[in-house]
């Protein structure tokens, strides 16, 4: 169920972007864990800081949580075009099975979704997968 519109220059391309892509997100992934555990040490003694310390340290921790969210999300999606370039689906979107503009494709090498497809799923809050 390929797309016709992508020959296998095109995908190869694609897959090696996202394989980069992976490798990056999981590099920050790593990051963010170490992030986490000096997090855990630096909050067992909070008796060392004072209110000033510890809000900014409260929300330099809300940051991180929400940046790990963001690239566990972007991981699976990315990891997930992955899985439909195997497939042979690279290009179908998972929720129409129509095709993905190739221009989309260039643009953003994991989306998995048409565009609008992806507005109406972020319209009615849905998660990316």
């Amino acid at each position: 169920m390929t797309d016709d519109r992508l020959d296998g220059d095109f995908i190869a391309k694609q897959k090696r972007r996202l394989l980069g892509m992976k490798a990056e997100l999981e590099r920050m992934r790593h990051g963010l864990e170490g992030d986490a555990r000096w997090w855990r040490e630096e909050e067992e003694d909070f008796t060392q800081h004072d209110s000033g310390d510890r809000s900014l340290s409260l929300f330099t921790r809300e940051l991180d949580l929400t940046l790990e969210e963001r690239v566990e999300r972007r991981l699976k999606v990315v990891e997930r075009a992955l899985q439909k370039i195997d497939e042979g689906t690279y290009g179908i979107c998972d929720d129409t099975g129509g095709p993905i503009s190739k221009e989309r494709l260039e643009a953003v090498p994991e989306a998995i979704y048409t565009i609008e497809a992806h507005n109406r799923r972020e319209e009615l809050n849905l998660p990316p997968l």
